[in-house]
């Protein structure tokens, strides 16, 4: 009797490095993930951008102060809106008022923070010391608002009068007033009153709604301010003319319709992009970021150039974009009322995007963000990376459906 022995040998398959390759194409699903939702999380650049915001309801100061600024608020670092509102106490000047001071701000430190106070006086009753008559006020407001754009007040008083006589108030900044009556001698009223101070890098707004310096001998000098509001902001981004530091793709067909990301700064209220001097329909993307369609062009280089409110992009080897003989790059059916420049840079590819001009200037319209079509191909990548880290039991689970199907179709019974 022969011994034999018999070995079965189980073919070898290559599980770790399926499960190896299953967990790397895991990890980079993962990482395209995060990629969108924190690109698309992030909105607006970085400044870094500083804030500044403060209000009070009334002050007056003098030779002797009679009432610090009440009550006065303070941005904080974090931006977080504060408020506060009190009733005056018995005062020999301001004997009656109801007084609130605010201060905000959103999107602090970013290159689109929105700095925003208020002052305000409710019911004001005030006496001038030499006089009887009395100076009401039904309501005094200041507001402001500081951002990359710049800054900006408004001032509403309501039902002012002087010795029950309606005091007429022009709506325009620094205004003195006239028709003080009994008090004209002894006080002098400005309204409106707005201090803005711009420069590059920084933007600020002092906004008064009412002050009245008194003028009489009893008390000269005394002056008595009704709503103030105070804005402001610092950065590289504010008050900025754009810059262009790169255009890519840098070429396309003298046809134009080529899609075209434009990569700078300063793009804050951004009110046209030209090609040489074509206009282009564009996109703000956020301050660093614009998309637009290439116009219709000549062979050779050109500058890609955008304006702002504070000025136009100082041209640089980095903003050229050449066209090359071609035709006009399609992209699908033009929106209603605009050019229909196609996001795709080869014919027929991509949506044809929408775009508007009114009176002659383009219009920014947002087709979507860069990031959006990283989400479909995060899923792709991390749906394979699970059926290639699993194979060998999702492989084991359909073998055994097959071979029970085919058993049952031949009747035999057989598993």
């Amino acid at each position: 009797m022969n011994n034999s022995t018999t070995t079965r040998v189980r073919s070898a398959h290559p599980v770790g490095l399926f499960r190896l390759v299953g967990a790397v194409l895991l990890a980079m699903g993962a990482a395209l993930g995060s990629f969108a939702f924190f690109a698309g999380s992030a909105g607006a650049a970085t400044g870094p951008d500083a804030a500044t915001g403060s209000a009070f309801g009334a002050s007056i100061t003098g030779i002797i102060p009679l009432l610090p600024p009440t009550p006065a608020v303070t941005l904080p670092a974090s931006g977080t809106a504060t408020s506060t509102t009190i009733a005056v106490p018995l005062n020999p000047v301001l004997t009656d008022a109801t007084l609130t001071a605010t201060t905000g701000a959103t999107n602090i430190t970013l290159a689109n923070e929105q700095v925003n106070s208020e002052g305000r006086v409710e019911n004001a009753n005030v006496l001038i010391t030499g006089s009887t008559a009395v100076l009401r006020a039904n309501a005094l407001d200041s507001t402001c608002t500081s951002s990359a754009t710049g800054s900006t007040g408004t001032d509403q008083i309501l039902g002012l009068t002087i010795a029950g006589t309606v005091v007429p108030v022009p709506t325009t900044p620094n205004a003195v007033l006239t028709g003080l009556g009994p008090l004209a001698p002894l006080i002098s009223i400005e309204a409106n009153v707005q201090t803005i101070k711009n420069a590059p890098g920084s933007t600020s707004i002092t906004n008064d709604a009412l002050i009245i310096t008194v003028l009489g001998a009893a008390s000269p000098g005394e002056v008595i301010t009704l709503g103030e509001s105070k804005c402001g902001a610092t950065g590289p981004d504010i008050n900025a003319v754009p810059t262009v530091t790169g255009v890519v793709p840098n070429t396309g067909p003298t046809g134009g319709g080529t899609s075209v990301t434009i990569t700078g700064t300063g793009f804050n209220c951004v009110t046209g992009v030209k090609f040489g001097t074509a206009t282009a329909t564009f996109t703000v993307v956020n301050s660093t970021t614009i998309t637009a369609t290439s116009p219709a062009g000549s062979v050779g280089p050109v500058d890609v150039t955008v304006t702002n409110c504070n000025g136009t992009s100082p041209t640089s080897p980095a903003d050229q974009f050449t066209y090359v003989a071609g035709p006009a790059v399609t992209g699908g059916t033009g929106g209603t009322g605009g050019t229909g420049a196609g996001a795709g840079t080869g014919a027929g590819a991509g949506t044809g995007g929408t775009g508007s001009t009114v009176g002659g200037s383009p219009t920014a319209v947002h087709t979507g963000e860069p990031w959006a079509g990283s989400i479909p191909l995060a899923v792709i990548v991390f749906l394979l990376g699970c059926a290639l880290f699993w194979r060998r039991g999702l492989s084991s689970t359909v073998g055994r459906v097959t071979h029970h199907m085919a058993s049952l179709r031949r009747g035999d019974g057989r598993r």
